[in-house]
């Protein structure tokens, strides 16, 4: 049984506007010549929650929605302004020819510089064992590094590398999406 795109499109659109009434932090699109990402971060700073949704787009080979679910905050000094942040992802991946769903333990790590106040670096690194992949996909690894540059206070341009592979019962390991990226961060 695979599951269609649309199907995957609805439920981050629905994800998406659930969140959207309890107001935006961050909203990102990057892409490269094969693939387009969109996604939409709501933080609550009080509580140390964030919660994501995206999804991506491989022109060949199929795509990802993912929420995402994260406590974090602070992790470095004011001399060292590292955040983190650890949680769970839920991903619908839709292949080419397979298709199912995949929970990544992991997180993310975002450091920006004290004397470069404009420049920031990004991490990040999800993982689904067997044990947390479900239908076709046996296991499923998403991770990634950029670097950005803030063009305003709450704006700003990145580039970054990725690394989305699923391993399918069917099919052998395939990468959803691999290599450099450009991209823009609005925050509101």
């Amino acid at each position: 049984m695979t599951l269609r795109k649309g199907r995957i499109l609805s439920i981050v659109a629905v994800a998406i506007a659930i969140t959207v009434p309890a107001g935006a932090d961050e909203v990102g699109l990057d892409f490269n010549a094969d693939a387009l990402r969109a996604g939409y971060t709501f933080e609550r700073e009080e509580r140390g929650m964030e919660f994501d949704a995206s999804w991506l787009h491989h022109s060949d080979n199929g795509d990802v929605g993912a929420l995402g679910f994260h406590l974090g905050g602070l992790a470095g000094t004011s001399k060292h302004p590292v955040e983190a942040g650890v949680g769970a992802k839920f991903f619908l991946i839709d292949g080419e020819t397979e298709s199912g769903v995949a929970v990544g333990l992991g997180g993310h790590l975002r450091y920006r510089f004290s004397r470069l106040n404009r420049l920031r670096l990004d991490g990040h690194l999800y993982y689904a064992p067997s044990a947390l992949a479900f239908s076709d996909v046996n296991d499923y690894l998403d991770m990634g590094v950029s670097a950005a540059y803030l063009v305003h206070e709450r704006a700003a341009v990145y580039v970054g590398a990725r690394l989305v592979r699923v391993d399918f019962e069917n099919t052998p390991s395939i990468d959803l999406d691999d290599g450099l990226h450009l991209g823009l961060r609005l925050n509101f």
